[in-house]
């Protein structure tokens, strides 16, 4: 399963986004940018087992710098 956490647009108009996979065993949290219609290399943040969710959001600032932020937690699927 695949989750959006976050979707950004900075001033020069790259677009920032932030998402979790899950797949047997294990979560991942990844960053991404688009420019021009082109994906730019996608970042592994963070891996924890199937039971940890990330919540994740960043922030872009002034001089387009990207500011990312996350907590882990403990998900009970049952």
């Amino acid at each position: 399963m695949t989750f959006l956490n976050a979707v950004f647009s900075d001033s020069s108009g790259m677009i920032h986004f932030l998402w979790t996979e899950e797949d047997t065993g294990s979560t991942y949290l990844f960053y991404d940018q688009i420019l021009n219609n082109i994906l730019v290399d996608t970042v592994l943040l963070a891996s924890s087992p199937l039971n940890i969710r990330f919540y994740a959001d960043f922030y872009i600032d002034h001089s387009n710098r990207i500011h990312l932020v996350w907590t882990e937690s403990n998900w009970d699927r049952s």
